[in-house]
């Protein structure tokens, strides 16, 4: 168990909805160790927690909203392709990382 690794902390444990994070047994345990454990539920859609979600919806725009794909190949053609025109730069603002220690990234797929 998490809270057996040090049983000096407290801990916070942030999950999602899923129904095996919300069972009766569940709550039961965390209502038992609520000296030490606390239980954060995230809200049920919560897109600005995940940053990929900003790079998603880029590429939904500019890639593959309102475009018909003959098949899923299609799709991942086109978003591979989109991938390839994407400024380095940008990427790294919207995954919000600091693009200087990938630096060696940017210059091999320059």
């Amino acid at each position: 168990m998490l809270i057996e690794l040090d049983q000096n902390h407290f801990w916070f444990v942030i999950l999602n909805n899923a129904l095996a994070h919300t069972t009766p047994a569940v709550e039961a345990y965390a209502e038992q160790q609520r000296d030490r454990l606390e239980l954060v539920y995230r809200p049920t859609y919560s897109s600005h927690l995940n940053l990929i979600e900003r790079l998603w919806r880029l590429m939904r725009s500019q890639a593959t909203r309102n475009h018909f794909f003959e098949s899923l190949n299609d799709v991942a053609e086109a978003a591979v392709n989109w991938l390839d025109t994407l400024p380095f730069t940008q990427f790294c603002s919207l995954m919000g990382i600091d693009e200087q220690p990938l630096a060696f990234v940017n210059k091999h797929f320059s």
